[in-house]
């Protein structure tokens, strides 16, 4: 399975990837949790067959019977909500180089681009040409006062939800995420982590999204949110040449042992996987390895996830953890060593 294209700025630069998400309703339709099975698989079923009128590119990615909807959610290409067994109803996502919809995932339809880097302006063009081509053959539902129907508060007004994601491994080394999360809820623009909470075993990576929607415009929330973004970069920055004034050699060691952990490791446990991640983009990133590397630590990161190997491994991965943590260990160092060799 591939992982996202976004991969590839692992390294280099401090905001991997940009997405905005459109949600956008229709009348007379119930929404997840109140739809019939029979009744929301004829939905997905009448948006695939419109969408392919208009895109005949886009093909279905997985629905709530894939049995590798848990690797696409390690891979950030469908959100974790869908895998909650307590809401297993129908829903349907597709996807065509970098812009793909959800069906009934909260909302009818949630349309959406993810752009590598800092692109958030591409992102918004992309998917507002996508929503555009399908409003044109669905009968999407809009307020003339309140703005686009949606099925939760925080999205009235545009519908759109824009992210960032960022790898910020210093701030996490230098243990100053936890001020930064806090600063960035005060601004109106909160922090979370790719999979769901913050946490320290997230690779460095975090997710930076924003408050308003009612009442502003598309181009106007996008700009803020990149504003928000540079307070964020220009913390790592910071950070890293703190780490690099104060414990240089010490941040040089790591490097080089993270690199040859995730090269011959046997047992490698998901936290030390995310400690190790850090270092080697800090490395990249201050040009001492090849960022090939780095790409590949995130590969590796993306491709070991608890869900994706319990998969490979069946029903002995829930017997033992140390079976889980010898398995990461044989998919990262094939991955590495892919990685480090010539192309």
């Amino acid at each position: 399975m591939n992982s996202p294209s976004w991969i590839s700025q692992t390294g280099l630069e401090t905001i991997l990837a940009s997405r905005v998400r459109l949600a956008r309703n229709f009348t007379a339709v119930p929404f997840r949790g109140t739809i019939s099975p029979q009744e929301g698989r004829r939905f997905c079923e009448r948006v695939l067959d419109a969408v392919r009128g208009i895109h005949p590119a886009f093909t279905p990615l997985a629905d709530e019977t894939s049995e590798d909807a848990g690797e696409l959610v390690d891979r950030m290409r469908i959100p974790s909500n869908l895998l909650d067994p307590t809401d297993p109803g129908p829903w349907l996502a597709m996807e065509d180089a970098g812009r793909g919809l959800l069906v009934l995932d909260g909302d009818h339809l949630r349309l959406w681009s993810t752009q590598p880097g800092n692109s958030l302006f591409e992102a918004l063009e992309e998917a507002s040409l996508l929503e555009a081509s399908i409003r044109d053959r669905l009968p999407l539902s809009r307020d003339p006062a309140w703005g686009w129907r949606t099925a939760s508060p925080g999205d009235v007004g545009s519908g759109m939800r824009a992210s960032l994601l960022l790898n910020l491994p210093a701030l996490w080394i230098t243990g100053r995420m936890s001020g930064v999360e806090d600063s960035m809820t005060t601004l109106e623009h909160p922090v979370r982590g790719p999979w769901g909470a913050v946490s320290e075993d997230n690779g460095g990576m975090v997710v930076v999204t924003h408050l308003r929607t009612l009442g502003c415009r598309e181009v106007e929330i996008t700009a803020a949110l990149a504003l928000a973004a540079s307070r964020l970069v220009r913390e790592e920055e910071k950070a890293v040449n703190a780490l690099l004034q104060h414990r240089a050699t010490e941040v040089q060691d790591s490097v080089a042992r993270s690199i040859a952990v995730l090269g011959s490791a046997k047992l490698l446990s998901r936290r030390e996987m995310s400690s190790r991640l850090r270092w080697i983009s800090i490395g990249a990133k201050m040009g001492w390895i090849p960022q090939a590397l780095a790409v590949g630590a995130m590969d590796a990161f993306l491709s070991t996830g608890n869900r994706r190997l319990k998969r490979l491994i069946g029903s002995e991965a829930f017997e033992s953890e140390t079976h889980l943590d010898e398995w990461r260990a044989q998919e990262t160092v094939r991955i590495m060593r892919s990685a480090s060799s010539p192309s």
